[in-house]
């Protein structure tokens, strides 16, 4: 009997499964960095991802100020 309600129950969830497509790659992989860096930050041992430009954590990236302008009126 429990072949049958497994049989049963695939069959249900393809059912509702989803079709997707895989997103653009634009023909070029992201751009990586070294493998096994840590945040500069003083005691910080967070390991940095292969994908992070940045020396530091999000935690301890030093804070930057955006200048963000409003629409000009002519």
């Amino acid at each position: 009997m429990a072949g049958v309600v497994d049989l049963v129950m695939e069959q249900r969830s393809s059912e509702r499964s989803v079709q997707a497509t895989p997103l653009a790659s634009h023909g070029r992989p992201p751009q990586t960095f070294r493998e096994g860096r840590v945040c500069r930050h003083p005691g910080c041992g967070t390991r940095l991802s292969i994908y992070n430009s940045n020396q530091h954590c999000y935690l301890h990236e030093p804070m930057v100020a955006v200048r963000i302008r409003g629409k000009k009126i002519a």
